[in-house]
């Protein structure tokens, strides 16, 4: 197993619940304010153009994956670079093709 994840952690429930709370009675300034705290940017004016989607389904894999060369930070070999799997790549397509998908609603 994998020595660098938590598998057991405490419930944090009572902290997200009283959160919740709090922005449930929030302003929309207010959580405008808070989304670009968490997020670290705005939503975007503008939807994506079927020009940058394209090239995001274009550069998944055969099997549906966005791959690139980088390094594993705990990994045997970690200066070595290497085909992986990027979460913030990920996150950065996924986002990308949501809002494109939005828009068209």
């Amino acid at each position: 197993m994998p020595t660098h994840y938590g598998f057991k952690v405490p419930s944090k429930l009572d902290t997200i619940r009283k959160r919740y709370e709090k922005l449930e009675s929030a302003t929309p300034e207010v959580l405008e304010k808070e989304k670009t705290r968490l997020f670290g940017r705005q939503e975007k004016s503008a939807p994506p153009s079927d020009t940058e989607v394209r090239a995001v389904i274009a550069a998944l894999d055969g099997r549906g994956a966005w791959v690139e060369q980088g390094k594993l930070k705990y990994h045997p070999g970690k200066n070595m670079e290497r085909p992986i799997i990027s979460s913030a790549t990920f996150a950065r397509n996924l986002d990308l093709l949501s809002r494109y998908v939005a828009a068209k609603k």
